[in-house]
């Protein structure tokens, strides 16, 4: 219900600068790991062959890639929600560019999503982690529900009256904040 709060943020040693690369997207797939009861995934080291990860509520595991490795993005999402038989699942992973490494490649979520800056989906090919895709159906305990939900509609009615936030994003989506990153 908060404004930003499906959020998820890929953190890694960046493969085109080898600095501390961040990238973040929005969507689902984020929001989906928190009810799944998960705050964060590590992923260390580097598999022998190409896997894909699930993680269905506490659940996480490691599953051969090799009938998905080769293909985009959109094939991958459709042949996992297929095998699982779960539409509601939400999956993050790379395509063939992440898979070939390609310094600026993104990891896609939610098909149209993607954490594109600093070639976060070049690590995951690295790593040769085609996916993961998470089902949660735990939810998210709120202490104050009341005031939450109050909070919540406060801080999304600022960010309507700002013309950025407010009509720029909705409209054009991020490539709206250049001229406002440009300028800085």
């Amino acid at each position: 219900a908060a404004s930003t709060g499906g959020r998820y943020s890929v953190i890694t040693k960046g493969a085109l600068t080898n600095a501390i690369a961040c990238s973040n997207s929005g969507g689902y797939w984020g929001a989906e790991l928190k009810f799944a009861g998960w705050d964060m995934v590590i992923i260390e080291g580097k598999s022998p062959k190409p896997v894909y990860i699930t993680i269905i509520d506490d659940k996480c595991e490691i599953h051969d890639a090799q009938d998905i490795w080769g293909t985009s993005v959109w094939h991958m999402d459709e042949w996992i929600k297929t095998k699982y038989q779960d539409p509601m699942m939400h999956i993050a992973g790379i395509g063939i560019a992440g898979e070939k490494q390609v310094l600026y490649a993104a990891v896609v979520n939610d098909l149209h999503r993607a954490a594109g800056r600093s070639g976060v989906g070049a690590v995951m090919g690295s790593k040769n982690l085609k996916a993961i895709a998470v089902r949660g159906t735990n939810g998210v305990k709120v202490k104050d529900g009341k005031a939450f939900l109050k909070a919540t509609a406060d801080g999304k009615k600022v960010l309507q009256a700002n013309a950025v936030t407010g009509q720029g994003l909705p409209a054009y989506g991020t490539q709206v904040l250049m001229n406002v990153i440009n300028e800085a």
